[in-house]
C-alpha cells in the first residue's frame, strides 16, 4: 500500500479518514487515474480495510504499465530504499556469520 501512495502511520499500518477510506497523497505512489480505478474496482468487488491487497492480481498490468516517474515516486524512500535494506542484510549477515558456532553434540530428545 506504501507503493500506492497511501498514508501509513509509523507501523506501516494504512491511515483511513472519518469514512473509513484510505488517504492517498496526491504526489506519492501511482496515478490518480489508475487510483480511481482502483477505488471503483474495489466498491464493486466490497473490498475494503485489509482486502485492499486483493488489487494487487488485477491491476498489476496497470501499475506497472505506469511511466518510470510515477514508479519512481513508490512511497518513502523512493527507487533507493532498496540499497538501505540491502546494506541492512548484509551488516546482519557479517554479524551473525562470526557468532555462529557449529554444534558438535547430540541433540536433546
Amino acid at each position: 500500500m506504501i507503493s500506492w501512495g497511501v498514508q501509513v502511520n509509523d507501523f506501516g499500518n494504512a491511515i483511513l479518514d472519518a469514512e473509513g477510506n484510505f488517504i492517498k497523497e496526491s504526489d506519492k505512489g501511482v496515478d490518480e487515474a489508475v487510483w480511481r480505478q482502483m477505488l471503483i474496482y474495489a466498491r464493486d468487488h466490497g473490498l475494503t480495510g485489509g482486502n485492499f491487497k486483493k488489487l494487487n492480481a488485477p491491476f498489476e498490468n496497470r501499475l506497472l504499465a505506469q511511466s518510470g516517474e510515477i514508479r519512481d515516486r513508490d512511497g518513502p524512500g523512493g527507487p533507493g530504499i532498496c540499497l538501505y535494506a540491502a546494506h541492512g542484510c548484509v551488516q546482519c549477515y557479517r554479524y551473525r556469520r562470526y557468532r555462529f558456532v557449529p554444534y558438535s553434540g547430540n541433540p536433546v530428545p
